[in-house]
């Protein structure tokens, strides 16, 4: 009886040491996945409609592989049909409503065929301002990206850090 015991008490160490092991190899295995970390501005006059009332900005993060068929895109390409436009330059991506006045954090892992950022604002009157910028990315350096992204009533800006 006391033997049996010992048995189940081993047999439930060994598990339990496998289940933690294995747990803290995945948190070893997602601290090497680099990020983006974006904190993003909007001013108060975001996106001003015909009225000249304030609006939100649709704000779309692609991932890619290559920057030439974004860089040749028009605004209403990428918006309507990037998955056609983009093909196999896109990896993922990502779109945020940002509303005027508005301060926040996004993080995104980034996939290692990443090898460019690009983000567009979807500004109602694409004509004034810019509305799309380009990110060169090194992941294999496992490093985080960091970018302040500020969107202004008609202009979208980005720098890193």
């Amino acid at each position: 009886m006391k033997r049996e015991k010992m048995k189940k008490i081993s047999l439930l160490l060994i598990i339990s040491i496998t289940v933690v092991s294995s747990l803290s190899g995945c948190a070893w295995f997602s601290a090497n996945i680099p990020t983006a970390e974006m904190d993003v501005q909007s001013v108060t006059y975001l996106n001003p409609d015909i009225n000249g009332q304030a609006s939100p900005v649709a704000l779309t993060i692609y991932q890619l592989s290559k920057p030439d068929k974004f860089n040749q895109a028009s605004y209403i390409a990428l918006e309507n049909n990037s998955s056609a436009v983009l093909g196999d330059d896109l990896i993922d991506k990502n779109i945020i409503e940002i509303r005027p006045k508005t301060t926040m954090h996004i993080s995104e892992a980034i996939s290692e065929d990443t090898h460019y950022i690009g983000i567009i604002a979807g500004y109602q009157n694409q004509r004034i301002g810019n509305w799309r910028h380009l990110i060169k990315c090194d992941t294999t350096a496992n490093k985080n990206i960091n970018l302040k992204i500020l969107l202004e009533s008609h202009t979208l800006s980005v720098k890193t850090n």
